[in-house]
């Protein structure tokens, strides 16, 4: 994998009992046309067989690095945990139980070295059920859509599995929390003024639903409040006002009760 030509990529690869699904992250990272010249994959104090397969792909993968927290933080916790030791000019994360498309550093690495005023990007998902899967060629990201506030605060427009960011910026996810912690980051970025933009391109895979299936996503009730507490805590900051806080909150719950039908429906 690594080359003398290195994309100017940090990868951050929170795991936490992530035995099932961890090797899948990294060959899918080990498989990009243009590789990160850092991966780091952070445990966050994980009981099962999750550090014992990470030293079995470091003896495989000599270029991955892992950083074990002695008590379990959270995946906003292990992010920061690994931001703070990356050295590159960005930012890329993949969570454990993802993967990316073979193109997803060449394409978006180049897109961000080339539009250096943009600090954060994001790409488009996609379910699949196998593995590997290399996808269609990716020429361009044309068009790039913008991102707005106002249009993130409608939806989170940003998987966290496609985002990249300036590693610079002096923003972090909130330590400790759990749900929306994301969202939370991306809308920052974007309400103190840095420019985002979204390739429109597919360049990451998901394995389940984003509401219903197993893991996080399962807990809906949970995912609401974290959405909520994102919005309140946006207010409390000044980044929006208490009067359109009134608006997102009943926004937010409705957006909840489709959610919570459309996973019904799926059972």
């Amino acid at each position: 994998m690594r080359k003398l030509d290195q994309a100017p990529v940090s990868v951050v690869i929170p795991c936490y009992r992530s035995a099932r699904t961890i090797e899948r992250a990294i060959e899918s990272v080990a498989a990009q046309t243009w590789p990160p010249a850092e991966v780091i994959a952070v445990d966050d104090a994980s009981d099962d067989r999750t550090p014992d397969l990470l030293e079995l792909l470091v003896a495989r993968y000599p270029w991955l690095k892992t950083i074990r927290l002695e008590h379990n933080q959270g995946p906003a916790s292990a992010r920061n945990a690994g931001w703070d030791a990356a050295t590159q000019r960005f930012l890329a994360f993949l969570d454990a139980d993802d993967a990316w498309h073979p193109q997803k550093l060449e394409v978006q690495a180049t897109w961000m070295k080339d539009h250096p005023e943009f600090v954060i990007t994001g790409h488009g998902s996609r379910k699949v059920t196998d593995w590997p899967q290399a996808g269609p060629a990716v020429s361009s990201p044309s068009p790039v859509i913008t991102l707005t506030p106002a249009a993130m605060l409608r939806s989170n427009q940003l998987s966290t599995r496609t985002v990249m960011v300036r590693r610079d910026i002096s923003l972090r996810f909130c330590p400790g929390k759990r749900y929306a912690e994301d969202y939370l980051l991306w809308l920052q970025i974007l309400l103190e003024g840095h420019p985002g933009a979204r390739l429109d391109c597919d360049l990451a895979y998901s394995f389940k639903s984003p509401f219903g299936d197993a893991g996080l996503s399962a807990h809906l009730l949970r995912f609401e409040m974290g959405e909520i507490d994102a919005y309140v805590r946006l207010a409390r900051q000044r980044h929006i006002s208490w009067r359109l806080l009134a608006i997102l909150v009943p926004y937010s719950a409705a957006k909840y009760v489709r959610r919570l039908a459309l996973s019904l429906v799926r059972r």
